[in-house]
């Protein structure tokens, strides 16, 4: 075929899938943005259930099958005669594109100017997107492989770990107590915190954690170095007025590891205790702990920041109010390709686990959250999510609140699941899923003027959803208010623990509990 022939093939076809997107904002709600803008997204091309792969609900987000397939045969038809097909294909996507046309019309969205901007968008975010999702699937993977020197290595425990750290190392630095963290902080780290502005440290939330390089993960004679880099909203309370400022950052650290050291356990995921006895850290002296006497601050024991770069650091409010184009929505769900065969390991240990069942599960927590969410109160939904996912919903329920405003969503519903990850260790199982939502969402003032949003036109989006369960839970998801443990009427206090039988539910111990939400160009 001719080349020119091709290329204007290819051009054609890009020109489609460009043009069967479509205009997309942000969402003030939940998944908020730290970073001054909100990054969730969805395409309402892709909420039809045909587009999964499987009965787990694997397979792509990609836009209207029955046109892909039919294009797809125009395409191969031309390879093959060009003289007779190519007139039919170019006919075939002049008709799809007036129908695309008229649909948009009334946003002008075909000017030239802007269907050129769109296209250039569309490919940068295509790029960045896929470079990152593949980069994290690749990282976690690449992690998961440190249990081959330590069994009880858990991604989940270290990411908790480590936006535990990261929080207290901030709020100490505030203090001025970074010395109590010397065991997980080496000098050079210490020094570094130290340089921030000397202020009273306040209400960290870190809002994205990405894994950037892992070195010597198979060389038995080195530590395993990780690099981490986090973006987060904290505030801070000048030393010589009381005015609090608010800062965006973007911070990269670098931890080492021996790999002859031993994981936390669950229960010490976001204690910063000593690495070695469990002892508080207030009496490491000369690289000592003042109770067992052993040596803590080399990461023999546990893991060691020996490095921190301040990437950005800039004066940025939470955005509360504000109503940009959201990113990423045109992307096909990023879908871990082991996930369906880790998804039916789990169905064969636990048959009562069907996917089904887990989506029902998925839905309950969704509704909860919404309603907990718009009435400012989480309590309600406090049973469906882990310690750290809550102290960053509460976060932002205080930001509301002393803004006087209120984020409300309305008829919120869950348009489709998809599954894009199974991982499993030694004390968790944890299936990350793409949830496509929509519904109304707006702002309101405290005389509940509309601030941004509509209470007329609903919003779509689409989030991340890692939930988690402990290995020993079976039986089918619970999809009702009660207790997973004692099966009380759901009454669970901020600590996560059922009122009735006195159990902290919120552990993923009894059944799964909502652990992460990443925005698609985060995730």
């Amino acid at each position: 075929m001719n080349a020119r022939v091709r290329i204007f093939i290819a051009s054609l076809f890009a020109l489609f899938v460009l043009a069967s997107t479509t205009v997309l904002f942000a969402r003030p709600g939940a998944g908020q943005s730290y970073s001054g803008s909100s990054n969730s997204s969805y395409s309402n091309s892709s909420s039809s259930s045909s587009n999964s792969s499987s009965s787990y609900g694997f397979g792509n987000s990609n836009s209207s099958p029955g046109n892909e397939e039919a294009l797809g045969a125009l395409i191969g038809l031309a390879m093959e005669y060009p003289a007779l097909s190519v007139p039919l294909l170019c006919g075939f996507l002049v008709f799809l594109l007036l129908k695309h046309r008229n649909e948009h019309i009334a946003q002008g969205w075909y000017s030239s100017g802007a269907l050129k901007k769109r296209m250039h968008r569309a490919s940068a975010e295509m790029d960045v997107a896929r470079f990152r999702s593949h980069s994290q699937n690749a990282m976690r993977a690449k992690l998961e492989h440190l249990r081959r020197y330590d069994a009880d290595f858990s991604l989940i425990i270290f990411e908790d770990f480590l936006d535990a750290l990261y929080r207290e190392a901030h709020l100490a630095r505030g203090r001025g107590e970074l010395e109590n963290l010397s065991p997980f902080l080496s000098e050079a780290a210490r020094q570094r915190l130290a340089k921030f502005p000397k202020a009273g440290v306040d209400s960290v939330l870190v809002g994205a954690l990405r894994f950037v390089q892992i070195e010597d993960l198979n060389v038995d004679s080195r530590p395993i170095r990780v690099s981490v880099e986090f973006e987060s909203n904290y505030s801070e309370e000048q030393a010589d007025s009381a005015e609090t400022t608010t800062y965006y950052a973007r911070e990269r650290w670098v931890l080492q590891r021996q790999k002859t050291a031993r994981s936390r356990a669950p229960e010490r995921a976001r204690v910063l205790d000593c690495p070695n006895c469990g002892a508080p850290t207030d009496r490491v002296v000369n690289r000592k702990c003042g109770y067992c006497n052993e040596t803590v601050t080399t990461g023999e024991h546990d893991w060691l920041v020996t490095e921190v770069v301040s990437l950005e650091r800039e004066q940025r409010p939470p955005a509360l109010t504000s109503d940009v184009q959201e990113r990423g929505t045109d992307l096909p769900t990023i879908i871990d390709p082991q996930s369906e065969a880790r998804f039916e390991a789990l169905y064969r240990r636990d048959p009562e686990l069907s996917w089904s069942s887990f989506q029902a599960r998925v839905e309950l927590i969704f509704g909860e959250l919404q309603g907990a969410w718009s009435a400012q109160n989480l309590e309600p939904a406090r049973a469906f999510l882990s310690d750290n996912l809550y102290e960053s919903w509460q976060y932002w329920v205080a930001a509301y609140k002393r803004a006087a405003l209120r984020n409300t969503t309305e008829n919120a519903r869950v348009v489709q699941i998809i599954a894009a990850r199974v991982s499993r260790d030694k004390y968790y199982d944890a299936i990350t899923v793409r949830v496509f939502a929509t519904g109304l969402d707006y702002t309101v003032d405290a005389k509940g003027k509309l601030v941004t949003g509509s209470r007329k036109k609903e919003r779509a989006y689409s989030e991340y959803w890692t939930l988690i369960r402990g290995r020993s839970a079976k039986g089918p998801p619970k999809s009702d208010l009660t207790c997973p443990n004692c099966g009380g009427p759901l009454q669970i206090n901020m600590s996560g623990v059922c009122e009735h039988c006195q159990v902290k539910v919120t552990a993923g111990d009894f059944d799964w509990v909502l652990s992460r939400v990443e925005q698609d160009e985060s995730y």
